[in-house]
């Protein structure tokens, strides 16, 4: 693995002090990816959401010959990412099903966006990955899953920021139907969820995807990792 940047923008939400773990993590996310990749040599690469470039320092350092392009709602990440990283921007929306780049990517990375949205929102988002990656491409997407559900009733408390009657009954809309979220306080389509696998393999064969690859919590012991790519 090639030696990344060690700049941090201050407005990293992601950085909370401890640079060993914030590294591990963007490390832990390439391995994942690269695994995913196998041999293929990505020539287009999109990191979305890339936030201040946790993971895009990985990406860039590793596939020198690639380009590299970010999108983020939080523009200012972006921006961080096209001065410090050298990648190129885009800009996102929240409207997946019409959000278009014009351009197929060989590597779709997504890190930590659907464990934030809704079940209709996701579809849209897989439908979004379907028309942008290349016939040999792949997406690498993570999610949370069984873990996230068992952590969340084992507690009894609020762990991921709402109150603890609203995360168990997410965790029973996600044992009913395979799909569990509920909204942030005070945010309107933008919380938490929870999806199986099973779920995730229907949703993405709706829009013409196919799992290749899932492993249980493989980034931070904690989300779901799932390599897509077009059905042939």
């Amino acid at each position: 693995m090639a030696t990344v940047s060690q700049e941090i923008s201050k407005n990293d939400e992601m950085y909370l002090g401890d640079n060993a773990h914030y590294f591990s993590c963007g490390a832990n996310a390439f391995n994942e990816i690269q695994v995913t990749l196998g041999e293929l040599q990505p020539e287009k690469i999109l990191d979305l959401p890339c936030g201040h470039g946790r993971v895009t320092r990985y990406l860039v350092a590793n596939y020198p010959s690639s380009e590299v392009f970010v999108a983020d709602l939080n523009e200012d990440g972006a921006r961080f990412c096209k001065a410090n990283f050298g990648t190129k921007m885009l800009l996102s929306s929240t409207d997946f099903s019409t959000l278009n780049f014009g351009m197929a990517f060989d590597l779709i990375w997504v890190g930590s966006l659907i464990t934030h949205l809704d079940a209709d929102t996701t579809k849209a988002f897989f439908g979004f990955v379907a028309r942008h990656l290349t016939a040999r491409g792949r997406a690498v997407v993570t999610t949370h899953g069984a873990l996230v559900a068992g952590r969340v009733m084992r507690r009894g408390a609020s762990v991921y920021g709402i109150e603890a009657e609203e995360e168990n009954a997410m965790c029973m809309d996600y044992f009913a139907t395979g799909y569990g979220y509920r909204d942030y306080p005070n945010a309107t389509s933008y919380g938490i969820s929870i999806c199986s696998e099973a779920w995730v393999r229907a949703a993405v064969e709706e829009v013409g995807l196919q799992v290749v690859r899932f492993k249980n919590h493989a980034w931070d012991n904690h989300q779901d990792v799932y390599g897509l790519a077009l059905s042939n």
